[in-house]
């Protein structure tokens, strides 16, 4: 399940990294019906609705991900959340709903945003080229909501015991701590995994991720594996 962008094309390389018997469905958060996290996990329920799954939830998806397993709570046997938030990742994130989406074009100030935010200052040109092209093919208008669903954003309640791991960045400047005690609070069986980077770890890490997810879907055999990026 994919970031913000919602296209799923910034799974490249963690795909290429992981087995070819790992049956996996790459999810595009445009083709979902509906605006709000909700109504969109409610999609992604009917579609997957024949599957046991494993979810992989990158970012903005991890509140998908979690309403998800309210809806097919049997099905879902485990989750990998990627520097995601299922509550309002940071204070700033609250005004996220106001931001211009004509705003996030290639240009030497969002170049060096997207390095410094999402990859800690250690991308290169060509990284940070491939975030600007899923922004400039996802759909502008479901771009916005998604915004407006991070703004809107409120603290769930409901508590989960089951298998969950979060891959987290040891420098993550978009998701704050007190974002990522939220979500443990929730996932009983919570296990965080620390690997250096920045919030876009799974495209700069892949490898890593990927070894993660791997072992997890190992572990849990036979499963669906529905990656989620945000």
């Amino acid at each position: 399940m994919p970031g913000l962008d919602g296209t799923g094309i910034l799974f490249e390389n963690l795909i290429k990294a992981l087995p070819k018997s790992l049956r996996i469905q790459v999810v595009s958060l445009s083709k979902l019906s509906g605006r709000t996290y909700y109504e969109q996990a409610g999609s992604l329920n009917e579609i997957t609705k024949d599957d046991n799954l494993l979810l992989v939830a990158e970012s903005y998806s991890g509140r998908l991900a979690y309403e998800l397993c309210k809806l097919a709570r049997n099905r879902v046997k485990g989750i990998i959340f990627i520097a995601s938030f299922i509550s309002s990742p940071s204070i700033i994130s609250r005004f996220s709903g106001l931001l211009p989406i004509s705003f996030i074009k290639p240009n030497c100030i969002n170049y060096w945003a997207i390095n410094h935010y999402g990859f800690n200052g250690h991308a290169n040109k060509e990284k940070t080229q491939k975030i600007f092209h899923s922004i400039k093919i996802t759909d502008k208008v479901k771009f916005k909501s998604r915004f407006k669903n991070i703004a809107k954003i409120n603290d769930p309640t409901d508590k989960f015991n089951l298998p969950a791991i979060y891959i987290s960045p040891d420098k993550d400047r978009l998701v704050s701590k007190k974002a990522l005690k939220q979500l443990e609070s929730l996932f009983d069986r919570l296990e965080i995994i620390q690997i250096p980077g920045g919030h876009f770890i799974a495209q700069a890490k892949p490898i890593e991720c990927a070894k993660i997810i791997e072992l997890t879907a190992n572990q849990l055999s036979g499963k669906t594996l529905l990656c989620q990026s945000g």
